[in-house]
């Protein structure tokens, strides 16, 4: 990933400077409007029963290492009920038979209520070293509280409570959440997420830079939308490649600024609707 032959091979190029120019669109972005679930107006998707297939970059290891692994990474996305709620299931996990790099997820799945996207669970498990994580983590966001478990290999728990009656959004929802809005040139928000690492609330800034062409694994080309992501420090760029119709999401490309160095990537390779 940070070898620059690494990033050309994979599709994905992002020098320093280019990243400097795209966070300047952020300059001001504490002035933004700050929402939570329920917020915006959410379109229909034509299609919400749906698996798509990515070629995937990960860390193997942490990013100083400088090692990185490509892997074969599952969205699946599916109608379900929550306490009688319409809700959608939303599951990221590897699928291929390839050392597992310990940045990918080998399973990691949310429950967002369909009518605002609102994250109610969260469920992921980790092999490797993803200390922040533990074993595996399960997170209930309900109505006046979060409540965090961090289960460790041996069995052993910690919990952790946030009252709060914020309705959250989720980073690892968001490439079903960005579809599902009205996106125009210049759109700019902050988000009301939650930071799993510490159990605290997060603002992460969301501004859509304007069409652009994706290509895919089999050198498609899609148009698509080009929706960037900071968090509050300014310290990552996360580009996300929407499309408003099936497959939704065609890929990112998630750098460290400054040095431009990869953290992730994906890009899309096939998908099923059912």
């Amino acid at each position: 990933m940070k070898l620059l032959t690494i990033l050309l091979s994979f599709g994905f190029a992002l020098c320093c400077d280019e990243g400097a120019q795209d966070i300047e669109a952020f300059a001001d972005m504490e002035s933004w409007p700050l929402y939570q679930a329920g917020d915006l107006n959410l379109r229909k998707l034509d299609s919400t029963d749906i698996r798509v297939q990515y070629e995937a970059r990960f860390p193997d290891g942490s990013l100083a290492s400088g090692k990185y692994v490509d892997t074969t990474m599952n969205l699946d996305v599916f109608k379900v009920f929550f306490h009688s709620k319409p809700a959608f299931w939303i599951q990221w996990s590897s699928v291929s038979n390839a050392h597992v790099a310990d940045g990918a997820p080998a399973i990691d799945y949310l429950i967002v209520l369909q009518d605002n996207h609102q994250i109610v669970s969260r469920f992921a498990g980790q092999p490797g070293e993803r200390t922040w994580m533990g074993s595996h983590q399960w997170v209930q966001f309900k109505p006046d509280q979060v409540v965090q478990v961090d289960i460790q290999e041996d069995g052993e728990s910690k919990t952790k409570k946030m009252d709060t009656q914020v309705k959250f959004l989720d980073f690892a929802a968001l490439p079903f959440y960005l579809p599902r809005l009205e996106l125009r040139d210049g759109l700019q928000f902050r988000y009301r997420g939650f930071r799993y690492q510490d159990s605290t609330q997060v603002e992460p800034a969301i501004y859509v830079k304007g069409k652009t062409i994706f290509k895919d694994t089999s050198g498609v080309d899609h148009q698509v939308w080009e929706v960037q992501l900071t968090n509050p420090e300014r310290s990552i760029l996360c580009r996300f490649y929407i499309s408003q119709s099936a497959p939704y999401f065609l890929g990112w490309d998630y750098r460290l600024l400054g040095n431009g160095k990869l953290i992730t990537s994906m890009r899309y390779v096939k998908h099923t609707e059912f």
